[in-house]
């Protein structure tokens, strides 16, 4: 069994870095800290039986289906929400109009979440098309029609004849 002060140390190394990710996949600080928080303590127990080979690749796939599965049961709850209540159709953000950084965030937020897990890996994280296979769990021609899908819908939101990829 191993000790709990190596996972402190990976914890430490990789934390940030998945808390990063987590925002690019999710959009949302409140639940990319959630996320991370969850995936270590789940990933802990599996640690500590040595089933974690290679810590940096398993967290990040196990940050990627922490936030992928919820998706599926907050938009459910989202939709609900907004049929009792309204939603803010017509409504836009003074920043989302003045600011990049807001117009890219909105636009990789109105990707689906599996196309959005593919260009943070890609694109936020600079991994292979192999790479984000294996973290995925699906066959590098998935991830490139995603990455195809995902980079089309992008230009078509922001208005742009080139995203470069």
């Amino acid at each position: 069994m191993r000790g709990g002060d190596e996972f402190d140390e990976i914890y430490r190394a990789h934390r940030d870095r998945l808390f990063r990710l987590a925002v690019v996949i999710c959009g949302d600080r409140a639940r990319s800290e959630d996320a991370v928080a969850d995936v270590f303590a789940k990933v802990l127990p599996r640690w500590q039986r040595g089933a974690v080979g290679e810590p940096a690749q398993y967290l990040r796939r196990a940050l990627v289906n922490e936030l992928t599965g919820g998706f599926r049961r907050r938009a459910i709850e989202q939709r609900e929400a907004a049929r009792q209540w309204g939603d803010a159709r017509g409504r836009r953000e003074v920043a989302t109009e003045v600011s990049d950084h807001h117009s890219i965030r909105d636009a990789l937020g109105s990707l689906p979440v599996d196309q959005r897990a593919v260009v943070a890996l890609r694109f936020y994280e600079g991994l292979s098309e192999a790479e984000t296979a294996a973290v995925l769990g699906v066959a590098p021609g998935t991830v490139k029609s995603r990455t195809h899908r995902a980079l089309a819908r992008l230009r078509q939101v922001l208005g742009e004849e080139n995203v470069n990829a």
